[in-house]
C-alpha cells in the first residue's frame, strides 16, 4: 500500500501531497484511489467535486509524469 501522508477526516488543500503513488492489488498500473466529501459520515456526506490544474489525466496506456510538487510549510 502506498504511503499516505493524510488521515480519514483531515482537511486538505490544493497542492498538498496525499499519498505516494504505488501498484498493489489487482491492477496492471500504479494508481490512487481518493474521494472528497462534505463531512465525515459516509451516509449523510456528500461528494465534492474536483477538477485537474497543472497537468493531464492519461489516457489507453498514455505515458504520465506528473512533476514532484514543491514542499510546502506546515500548516
Amino acid at each position: 500500500m502506498p504511503p499516505l501522508t493524510v488521515r480519514e477526516g483531515d482537511t486538505v488543500r490544493a497542492g498538498q501531497v496525499l499519498a505516494r503513488v504505488g501498484n498493489s492489488g489487482n491492477s496492471s498500473e500504479p494508481h490512487l484511489h481518493f474521494q472528497l466529501m462534505d463531512g465525515p459520515g459516509p451516509d449523510t456526506a456528500r461528494g465534492v467535486p474536483f477538477t485537474w490544474r497543472g497537468i493531464g489525466v492519461p489516457r489507453g496506456g498514455e505515458v504520465f509524469d506528473a512533476p514532484e510538487p514543491a514542499p510546502t510549510a506546515p500548516a
